[in-house]
């Protein structure tokens, strides 16, 4: 059981290094490590099969999340925020986007 412990840390790295990556806007360096913790993922899939769909879970999530990053309408600004949330189990992992609304300007405020 303990042999597998290691992949698990290897896994929560890779995804942490992505978060990381992309709060500092290297969106290939992230999605890099996405392709990595899916390698990791594949794997644990084979050694756990009980736990298959829970991998299978993860898997989809780091695809999706990949897909988002490459997508056009993706930019970084700085009036964005990314929130990392992990389960206590550090079973999922989420990124969630949210954009503060610019501030009326003192001429839309007099309209």
């Amino acid at each position: 059981m303990r042999e597998l412990e290691e992949p698990e840390k290897v896994c929560r790295a890779y995804v942490t290094k992505a978060v990381q990556l992309e709060i500092e806007g290297k969106v290939e360096d992230a999605i890099t490590m996405y392709l990595k913790a899916i390698e990791v993922s594949e794997k644990l899939m084979e050694l756990r099969p009980r736990q298959w769909h829970y991998y299978k879970a993860r898997i989809r999530a780091y695809r999706k999340r990949i897909r988002e990053l490459q997508a056009p309408t993706v930019r970084f600004e700085r009036s964005m925020r990314v929130i990392a949330c992990m389960c206590e189990d550090d079973t999922l992992y989420t990124i969630i986007f949210f954009r503060r609304k610019p501030k009326p300007s003192s001429r839309e405020t007099m309209k």
